[in-house]
């Protein structure tokens, strides 16, 4: 674990031969995290949240999520991990002050997620506007992106929260 900036810490492994590697910790509630490849025996895992979870204020985190993402996309792009990471904790930040920019942030989050894109960015990001959409009354929106959100747990093999996510849709 090692510092990336003022807003970020990373977590980076050397380990060859797999093709998956997760991580688990107190900064991901003891829920394993897949790493993103960065080469052939090259792991990352990167968050903002590593810093600013211990944050009491959600003003402050708000205030350095945003800046973190300005920063970043600016220094690496739109679609790079770190950007990625910073606008998901800015998006949530918006979402807790009732903001609803912050369905703009993630949205903005979910259409940057292409291919290379650490999923559980994206993933993240389906879930907090599915719930928002369902606040809000946009029922079939918020259907749709749980429905999306469990295909892309599929897809990447990750089946730990998916009874959750079946469970959401039959509730709703």
């Amino acid at each position: 674990l090692r510092p990336a900036g003022q807003t970020l810490q990373r977590i980076t492994a050397r380990i060859g031969g797999v093709e998956t590697v997760e991580v688990m910790g107190d900064f991901t509630d003891w829920t394993p995290v897949p790493l993103m490849r960065r080469g052939r025996d090259h792991w990352e895992y990167a968050r903002a949240e590593l810093v600013l979870a211990r944050i009491s204020e959600c003003s402050d985190a708000h205030a350095m999520f945003a800046h973190a993402a300005a920063v970043a996309e600016a220094q690496l792009g739109p679609r790079e991990t770190d950007t990625l990471v910073a606008r998901l904790g800015l998006g949530k930040c918006q979402l807790k002050r009732a903001d609803r920019a912050g369905l703009v942030t993630l949205e903005a989050v979910v259409a940057a997620c292409g291919d290379g894109c650490l999923w559980s960015i994206r993933a993240e990001a389906l879930s907090l506007l599915a719930d928002e959409n369902w606040k809000h009354g946009d029922r079939a929106l918020a259907r749709a992106r749980m429905r999306e959100l469990r295909a892309l747990m599929i897809a990447n093999q990750y089946t730990a929260d998916l009874a959750e996510v079946d469970a959401w849709l039959r509730a709703h």
